[in-house]
């Protein structure tokens, strides 16, 4: 296959795996169900967690967008799944902080391991 074939091959798969990142935010209605029946939680309360995404992304855009503009996409969408995927776990570690013998981990690693609070 010549490599420009093989190039649109993979231009395609990153955006499919960017897309799929992107509805991750739309599938809340899922996300919520857990903290909700294990911390019981009103389902207000832990939509503010959908609707606080849903205002930050376009602003997160934005700033992108202009970033883009300077460095190029490559750079920009790297940054933006390193981040993502930090973030993802760190989401399951919050749920230990809260209450830790709920903690949706189990194991004891440095990624699920509640980070110590400071108190001023």
């Amino acid at each position: 296959m010549p490599a420009n074939r093989l190039n649109r091959w993979v231009i395609l798969a990153a955006d499919v795996i960017i897309n799929l990142c992107i509805g991750s935010n739309y599938a809340w209605s899922v996300f919520q169900k857990p903290p909700v029946e294990l911390f019981g939680w009103s389902t207000a309360a832990t939509s503010l967690v959908f609707t606080t995404s849903s205002g930050v992304v376009p602003l997160a855009m934005i700033v992108a967008g202009n970033i883009q503009d300077r460095i190029g996409p490559t750079k920009v969408v790297l940054a933006g799944g390193l981040l993502f995927g930090a973030g993802k776990p760190r989401t399951v570690a919050a749920v230990g902080i809260a209450d830790p013998s709920r903690s949706l981990c189990n194991r004891d690693c440095e990624v699920c391991r509640p980070v110590p609070r400071r108190i001023a």
